[in-house]
């Protein structure tokens, strides 16, 4: 998701959602909800299993993994947050893309499947929907390529939750060097998809605490916290030894809603000012 504190496809909807007032749906209510994206997944994983191009990548692909799919599709579209709660979020589907090595030709044939795949399931074929629909496929896939490439995996200990095995203590010197080795671009474009995962959790928050969801609220301003925090990291090029450090030396561990909204605020205009807005066209987004 991608904008201070805003759907990032809010794409126009149609008129019987605003003419009366009516609050437009979420993607997630768009496409037809938990059975709709099941079915989707489903269908696409067939077509994906048979392809020339896919199938590879998925050799050994787990039995549920396209019900795995759909729990993250129906979150990061606005539904429940099935994914993060029982497969660990965002963290855990980056971990599934590194050192894959996805190329260029693989990332569009996997979005061109997932739309023949929207066709057979009969997802809604209207143009709001279907561009808002392709829009994500296009941002996430092009996350996912990158995040797969092999120099990638010299910024996982930036993010000190993806460093279960002692990584960093091992190449400390290697990293240290390809971080100062590491053109600018290259940091800001990271800092904004730290910020891009902290705004989310912060609107997250706000909704749950407006709701007395007081736990899980909580939950939330600390994964926006901690993102937050890299963002800073990144912007700086400093390095945390871990997610107590990270909120400890950047000022946020005791950050309330409104305090890391003011952060997010002026983190927003850093990046912006670097040329990496948080919020924008798809061209943009994707520079």
């Amino acid at each position: 998701m991608i904008g201070g504190g805003r759907r990032w496809w809010a794409f126009p909807v149609a008129d019987e959602y605003t003419s009366n007032g009516a609050t437009p749906p979420t993607l997630y209510e768009w496409a037809g909800g938990r059975q709709a994206l099941q079915a989707l997944c489903e269908a696409f994983y067939r077509r994906v299993v048979a392809d020339d191009l896919l199938s590879a990548l998925f050799a050994g692909m787990h039995p549920d993994h396209p019900r795995y799919v759909a729990l993250w599709l129906g979150e990061v579209f606005g539904g429940p947050g099935a994914y993060t709660a029982g497969r660990g979020g965002y963290g855990a589907m980056l971990r599934h893309h590194l050192g894959k090595g996805i190329t260029e030709p693989q990332r569009r044939r996997w979005v061109n499947l997932m739309m023949d795949a929207a066709d057979e399931v009969s997802l809604p074929d209207d143009p709001e929907f279907r561009a808002a629909f392709a829009g994500y496929l296009e941002w996430g896939t092009r996350l996912a390529r990158e995040n797969s490439q092999p120099e990638a995996e010299r910024f996982v200990t930036t993010r000190a939750l993806l460093d279960p095995d002692g990584w960093f203590a091992r190449q400390r010197d290697a990293h240290l060097g390809r971080l100062a080795e590491t053109r600018p671009p290259e940091f800001s474009g990271l800092a904004r998809h730290d910020w891009q995962i902290a705004s989310a959790a912060h609107s997250r928050a706000v909704r749950l605490a407006e709701w007395y969801e007081t736990d899980t609220a909580l939950v939330m301003i600390a994964e926006s916290r901690l993102h937050a925090a890299l963002v800073a990291g990144l912007l700086t090029r400093t390095y945390f030894r871990n997610a107590a450090d990270a909120v400890k030396r950047t000022g946020l561990a005791g950050a309330d809603v409104q305090e890391l909204g003011g952060v997010l605020k002026e983190q927003a205009g850093e990046l912006t000012a670097r040329g990496k807005p948080v919020d924008g066209n798809l061209t943009l987004l994707f520079e």
